[in-house]
């Protein structure tokens, strides 16, 4: 399917039955969304395709110039992030990921952002997901996986009722195929790639900001369900084969912290707290005007470096 070239101005009406558009992204927008980079090419191309014959091509996306809403978890990072699309039947956020502050955002890899938090890479570049979006079927994943890590978005089934192949999907494929894309490639191979590849990188850089973003948060909410601690070092234990209650600190994990929030437990109020996250945590130390201190898991597993909840209990 040959199309004319996009360009900035209004495409004319093309005598060709046209699927319900929901998108009302424009290339203006995209060049504003994409700033200093250039939009690429092949976005600019499934851009014409859907704005002159529509959007119902598959279900795993649709090109939208939406609003880059990360700055508050990311700070200045989220300029790395452009959003460029969506999935209306996951209601997911694709967005591209300058990886390497650098390059071309058409070889960038393709990230994408489940409505419930969870984060993973699903094409190494944008060639390979127009590739995978002509399977037709959207990506989604278990967002009850945590941590993110285990967040693997994989091609779903089409639910029951739900109007399967897409109307425009054999007209998508044609024109896929005409602009250069090799639609036999193995679509979840690719996508497995990707993750296998790009999460790592990914999650890596994730990890500070969040956990940033996540201190800021419980140092200005205090929780009435529980007190907050952030946990800033674990030591683990020398030989973990050896009982600690039998050969002291030796099978015992330690954990370094400080109390987010303003308010400040009592040493006995942490001490159940404690015990009530986990029967093997015991306060050591503890300092109630600053809310520093440090415990310890006897005999067994410290926490991970990071926020962890410990609940407020009545003593």
């Amino acid at each position: 399917m040959k199309l004319p070239e996009i360009d900035s101005a209004p495409q004319k009406e093309l005598a060709i039955e046209r699927a319900f558009i929901k998108n009302g992204s424009s290339l203006a927008e995209f060049e504003a969304n994409f700033g200093l980079y250039p939009v690429p090419d092949i976005i600019k191309k499934i851009l014409h395709f859907e704005r002159t014959v529509g959007i119902e091509h598959t279900k795993t996306f649709y090109l939208s110039a939406e609003e880059n809403l990360y700055d508050e978890f990311f700070g200045e990072e989220a300029k790395r992030l452009i959003p460029f699309a969506h999935c209306e039947y996951s209601q997911d956020c694709y967005c591209l990921w300058n990886q390497h502050n650098a390059g071309s955002p058409e070889g960038w890899p393709v990230v994408i952002f489940g409505n419930d938090g969870g984060m993973s890479c699903v094409a190494r570049n944008l060639e390979d997901f127009f590739v995978i979006t002509a399977s037709d079927r959207p990506l989604y994943g278990d967002v009850r996986e945590w941590p993110p890590e285990h967040f693997r978005p994989s091609l779903g089934i089409i639910s029951e009722g739900i109007e399967w192949p897409s109307p425009l999907h054999a007209q998508y494929c044609e024109y896929l195929t005409s602009i250069g894309l090799d639609l036999n490639q193995n679509q979840d191979a690719l996508l497995e790639q990707a993750q296998n590849e790009v999460n790592p990188s990914l999650f890596a850089w994730q990890a500070p900001l969040s956990l940033a973003y996540e201190v800021e948060y419980f140092r200005e909410h205090e929780q009435d369900h529980a007190y907050m601690l952030l946990v800033k070092d674990t030591r683990v234990a020398a030989d973990r084969d050896l009982p600690s209650h039998l050969f002291p600190g030796a099978g015992s994990d330690t954990a370094w912290f400080e109390i987010l929030g303003k308010s400040r437990p009592s040493s006995l109020e942490l001490s159940v707290a404690l015990q009530a996250a986990d029967p093997d945590f015991h306060l050591m130390d503890y300092n109630e005007v600053d809310g520093t201190g440090y415990f310890v898991a006897i005999d067994s597993d410290g926490p991970k470096p990071g926020v962890m909840a410990a609940p407020r209990t009545a003593v």
